[in-house]
């Protein structure tokens, strides 16, 4: 029960202050999902419009939450990001991908929100980025959610 209260109190509180951003359904595979919206914080930039990346200091961290409906029941889930480049997918250093500590477990059809803190690295170079976000069923890789969005490392 206490586990449940401070995630509804984290949801709140990150909803409160998260700004929404653009989001885009990741297109090159099958999404079994529906992401209702994507916020970041901080992200002052999309106040403005919501298509400016956010941007993040290096070794700093944000928080990401989106609110999504799975079209899969899952016991167990699996939360990843990765930075999509030409040469492919490249995980996220240092994310915790137990997705049942940031959503409540277990996933079904209902609408639910995922709320993650995570950090930059100051060795990462100051660009835009462009960032894949995954929620999967842990026990069968071809259920998940699965979405696009930009950031922008700064100095």
């Amino acid at each position: 029960m206490k586990l449940i209260l401070s995630i509804i109190f984290t949801i709140f509180v990150s909803s409160a202050v998260g700004e929404i951003i653009k989001h885009v359904e990741c297109r090159d595979v099958v999404n079994k999902c529906q992401i209702h919206a994507v916020r970041i914080n901080p992200c002052p930039q999309a106040a403005d419009d919501i298509a400016n990346p956010c941007h993040i200091k290096r070794g700093r961290s944000a928080t990401v939450e989106f609110d999504y409906t799975a079209d899969f029941d899952a016991t167990n889930a699996k939360g990843e990001i990765f930075w999509v480049s030409p040469e492919g997918d490249l995980p996220f250093q240092g994310m915790d991908q137990n997705a049942c500590n940031y959503t409540q477990c277990p996933i079904n059809r209902e609408r639910r929100t995922y709320t993650q803190r995570f950090d930059t690295m100051r060795k990462y170079p100051a660009r835009i980025f462009d960032l894949r976000w995954k929620l999967s069923n842990a026990d069968n890789a071809d259920e998940f959610c699965c979405f696009n969005i930009k950031i922008k490392l700064t100095k």
